[in-house]
């Protein structure tokens, strides 16, 4: 099954920012938007993609932060910006960025829950 079948992008009552809901899996009920993103480049030719995020909502109370959940769930959000970045490119052949200021860094929770 595709990630896209996965996540969907809810509009936040700013009518500014957009955040994600997972609608699959172990994180059904998130929802989300990430913070700051960057792309790096890494050892040879790989890029290492970072990340911050805050969580909205969280309907199943799953612990995110759990030393077994963690390391998946952040995965998962990098699967979904990799998916939202690749159809952007098929979509408009580039990545426009809008209302970016603010963006770049890790991929580690924020602490505004």
């Amino acid at each position: 099954m595709s990630i896209k079948n996965k996540y969907k992008t809810v509009e936040q009552p700013d009518n500014i920012t957009v955040a994600i809901e997972i609608t699959k899996g172990p994180f059904k009920g998130i929802v989300y938007r990430y913070g700051k993103i960057s792309v790096d480049e890494g050892k040879k030719e790989d890029l290492i993609l970072s990340f911050n995020y805050d969580i909205i909502e969280n309907k199943q109370s799953a612990d995110v932060n759990s030393k077994k959940l963690a390391p998946k769930f952040e995965k998962f959000l990098g699967d979904v910006i990799v998916d939202i970045l690749i159809n952007e490119v098929k979509k408009n052949g580039e990545i426009k960025f809008e209302n970016t200021k603010n963006r770049v860094s890790n991929s580690k929770k924020s602490n505004n829950e």
